[in-house]
């Protein structure tokens, strides 16, 4: 009666099991290490590039403060587009009080 049902069993080596075994293992902890170590480095990136905007920022307003005591506007156009021309800013926005940074 049991004639048509067949069971498959593969067999794999001591050494082919050892072997995927080693794998998954160092695979979980390339994953864990990865996870560990790349989030601590994501927040460093944002230290490091809030701190370089907080610079960008004032030296663009130490650039314009001259020209906003003489409402020079053409002329802070000019600075800005300048700033920005050197740099890796694309837009910067006069929004009161402070300059804002715009990369867009």
């Amino acid at each position: 009666m049991n004639e048509g049902l067949t069971v498959h069993v593969t067999h794999f080596s001591l050494f082919t099991r050892i072997m995927w075994s080693v794998f998954v293992l160092v695979l979980i902890m390339y994953l864990v290490t990865l996870g560990v170590l790349g989030l601590p480095l994501k927040e460093r990136a944002q230290q490091y590039l809030d701190v370089r905007a907080d610079s960008e920022l004032s030296a663009i307003a130490t650039a314009i403060q001259d020209h906003v005591l003489l409402r020079d506007y053409p002329a802070i156009e000019q600075a800005f587009d300048a700033r920005t021309s050197r740099f890796q800013i694309l837009t910067v926005n006069l929004v009161m009080p402070r300059l804002k940074l715009v990369n867009i």
